[in-house]
């Protein structure tokens, strides 16, 4: 995916600038509710992208793109069969949505994790890993 045309570096003409079509976003985008319907995966992976960081960034189409890839997965589910070629093409839709760490370092997007207490906040990035992790384990 090519840089946004702020964020590239070199030279560029006038006539390159120009052809940026831009638009506003959506004022405020909020996460659709799940749909009854779903597979109880489908569902907990749509809460657990609505929780998740990288949510900050979907538009209305990205949430009803994602509701597809549901709808999808549920729809397998449901068959009791689901084949290669499918779980491809459900992991490219969620790649396309920073889903997956991999998918989110491969665009550069670094989600970090607010800390809990002063202490943790103080250490060096580092040891605040490791402290995160034992923390997660008490």
């Amino acid at each position: 995916m090519p840089k946004r045309s702020e964020e590239r570096l070199g030279h560029q003409s006038k006539a390159d600038a120009a052809r940026v079509e831009r638009a506003d976003g959506a004022a405020v985008v909020e996460q659709p509710a799940a749909d009854p319907t779903w597979c109880r995966q489908a569902v907990a992976l749509w809460e657990a992208m609505g929780s998740s960081g990288q949510a900050q960034y979907f538009e209305p189409s990205d949430w009803a793109e994602v509701a597809v890839a549901m709808w999808f997965l549920t729809s397998k589910v449901a068959a009791g069969r689901i084949a290669g070629q499918d779980l491809q093409a459900l992991h490219s839709i969620l790649s396309d949505h920073l889903v997956s760490e991999g998918a989110r370092r491969r665009l550069r997007v670094e989600l970090r994790r607010l800390h809990t207490t002063p202490e943790v906040a103080a250490l060096p990035e580092g040891v605040t890993t490791l402290e995160r992790h034992r923390s997660a384990l008490t």
